[in-house]
């Protein structure tokens, strides 16, 4: 197992899920001895279609940040964020 092989498989959209979107991550390494080890795990989020908005707003204030030479964390991007940077969590 080399850490040259990601494989990802994007489904698109799948109308029986509707809003959730469901992540199976697989990780496989070599551990110490040659020991193999297996990651499984899964990530939900619930994801309405409102949200393509906002990322598309992070991701226009992100290049325009690194246009400008502006980098880190963003304050005018922190209405947008569920957890700002410097929020308890």
């Amino acid at each position: 197992m080399g850490s040259d092989r990601v494989e990802m498989a994007p489904l698109g959209y799948l109308p029986h899920l509707g809003s959730p979107k469901v992540a199976h991550l697989n990780i496989e390494a070599q551990g110490w001895g040659e020991t193999t080890v297996s990651l499984d795990v899964r990530l939900t989020v619930h994801d309405p279609s409102g949200a393509a908005g906002v990322n598309i707003d992070l991701v226009r204030m992100a290049a325009a940040a690194r246009r400008s030479g502006r980098g880190g964390h963003l304050a005018e991007a922190a209405s947008l964020l569920k957890s700002p940077p410097g929020t308890p969590v």
